[in-house]
């Protein structure tokens, strides 16, 4: 059965979601078999040792299309099962699609497949799913910093996003030591100004990656990093003095 979920007002990020999701499914221990992404498209296949699934993603309007189905692994189901059985396993072994197959099969919303009443694959990616929304949008309404640079556009690599994400959490983090040495007394006036510049080249970059120069962009990721290291040392040299 095919589950649906929509994340709204947010296409313009798609190329970020599917990063994001994909970083979601790794983390939960479900393998990627296969993925492909073409302009506002993406499919990816997954699975389990028990179970296979497919994750198709789409924009529509202003809005991004996730749709996901999952069936019993075809090492697992009997031989006749298999002789009889299921469209979706018929289809997996010849290389085909879990969606394509059950095309014509009424679909649910996720909070199906949330209750686990379909099976720990299903589960697995509607939390997935979800979560990946929340935190995109967590993201992008967050003040302070610049979103990623938005989809479509000029191709952004994945190496570049993985690296914008990394300084960004360095970001996050040492904002919030900082602000306990100030507030435990420290003084902190030197580290902060260090920690300006890091984010003024952090919010620099990402404007040189949305005109298409990510040369610049990821030189400029690289500084800040650096800057970053030294505010760490200067933050951690607070406790020894």
């Amino acid at each position: 059965m095919p589950f649906t979920y929509t994340v709204f007002n947010l296409a313009k990020n798609f190329f970020e979601y599917y990063n994001i999701l994909l970083n979601k499914l790794a983390n939960l221990g479900v393998g990627v078999s296969e993925k492909k992404i073409q302009g506002n498209r993406a499919r990816i296949k997954v699975q389990t040792p028990d179970e296979v699934g497919e994750i198709e993603l789409r924009t529509e309007g202003n809005d991004i299309i996730v749709r996901f189905e999952t069936g019993t692994a075809p090492s697992k189901k009997s031989l006749e099962a298999v002789r009889t059985g299921l469209e979706f396993i018929s289809t997996i072994l010849g290389g085909g699609s879990l969606l394509d197959a059950s095309i014509n099969v009424a679909e649910e919303s996720i909070d199906s497949a949330l209750s686990g009443a379909h099976g720990y694959l299903a589960s697995t990616i509607a939390n997935a799913v979800r979560d990946a929304g929340e935190e995109l949008r967590e993201k992008v309404e967050r003040p302070g910093l610049l979103p990623p640079p938005p989809f479509p556009g000029a191709v952004t690599s994945e190496e570049y996003v993985s690296r914008l994400e990394e300084i960004r959490a360095r970001i996050i983090s040492l904002r919030e030591e900082i602000d306990i040495a100030r507030q435990e007394g420290k003084r902190v006036k030197g580290i902060e100004l260090r920690f300006s510049r890091a984010e003024k080249l952090f919010n620099e970059a990402q404007r040189d990656a949305e005109r298409g120069d990510y040369s610049m962009a990821k030189s400029k990721l690289d500084a800040a990093n650096r800057i970053l290291d030294r505010v760490e040392e200067m933050v951690n040299r607070l406790y020894y003095e």
